[in-house]
């Protein structure tokens, strides 16, 4: 059995719904009138961060929005790289919000912005992924996708207990929905 990943062979998995998360954050952002949104994806060896991208790129198209592909940017799910990527992404002044692939990167993002004395939050409306911990203790409470942890455990610890108790093998796909946190790092875009 597999946990927060798919596979075309017979085995089960529980996964979470990454594209349909990366559609909500995006959605969200165009809700409140953002049209040059950003967004920071992992680096392709992860299924996730291709799916994410992939999320992004279908809401930009059912929105008429077309895909600036100087406002992707790609990071590798550190801190760290989202502190490396901050002078890029600030240097693009057309930009005023930004999906990233996680929590973390914006973390790097915004810790780099407070060092050059840059007010980040009035420069962009952002939407993170994982609900992290610290997303909420933020000067400004980051909005994010949450990808329910506590489910895809229950769900595969379930399937997992009746396969032992069965003795027999079970194929069952489960995917997880997002669930969007709204907090207060996305604002109206005034034109």
């Amino acid at each position: 059995m597999l946990l927060n990943a798919y596979t075309d062979r017979d085995v089960s998995y529980v996964n979470f719904d990454n594209t349909k998360g990366a559609e909500m954050a995006t959605q969200e952002l165009i809700k409140y009138g953002h049209q040059q949104i950003g967004f920071i994806r992992g680096e392709d060896n992860f299924i996730n961060a291709l799916e994410r991208y992939k999320g992004y790129e279908k809401v930009l198209k059912r929105n008429g929005i077309p895909l600036n592909k100087k406002l992707v940017f790609k990071g590798d799910y550190s801190m760290a790289s989202g502190y490396r990527l901050a002078p890029k992404i600030m240097e693009n002044t057309e930009l005023t919000a930004i999906v990233s692939s996680n929590d973390l990167m914006l973390f790097g993002v915004i810790k780099w912005t407070k060092e050059h004395q840059i007010p980040i939050f009035k420069r962009l409306s952002m939407i993170g992924f994982d609900n992290t911990p610290y997303t909420e203790i933020l000067e400004v409470p980051l909005t994010t996708i949450d990808q329910d942890i506590e489910k895809m455990a229950t769900e595969a610890s379930d399937l997992l207990l009746r396969m032992i108790q069965t003795k027999k093998k079970i194929v069952k796909r489960i995917i997880i929905a997002p669930i969007l946190i709204r907090r207060q790092s996305v604002w109206e875009r005034h034109c």
